[in-house]
């Protein structure tokens, strides 16, 4: 194994060009998963007010036109506090 101050700058940059995706006929589920956490709550101020989360699927967004994606670490603060 190389150590990492012996290792070539940019030896773990790939050489080949990366294939475009075509996120217009591309499902969620690909690009993403199929597991979701999302907030409880019947309308979007109960949601607003509480912290507490819920499980979801990909049928979740079924017949949503836009989705937003949050993406956090469960060790700062900040994202804790907005889920």
């Amino acid at each position: 194994m190389v150590e990492e101050s012996k290792r070539a700058p940019g030896a773990d940059i790939p050489t080949e060009p990366i294939k475009p995706v075509d996120v217009l006929n591309t499902n969620i589920r690909d690009v993403v998963g199929d597991r979701f956490i999302q907030k409880c709550g019947a309308t979007e101020r109960e949601r607003e007010e509480t912290s507490m989360t819920e499980a979801a699927t990909c049928e979740s967004f079924q017949g949503l036109k836009y989705v937003g994606l949050f993406f956090s670490a469960d060790w700062c603060p900040p994202c804790k506090h907005m889920l």
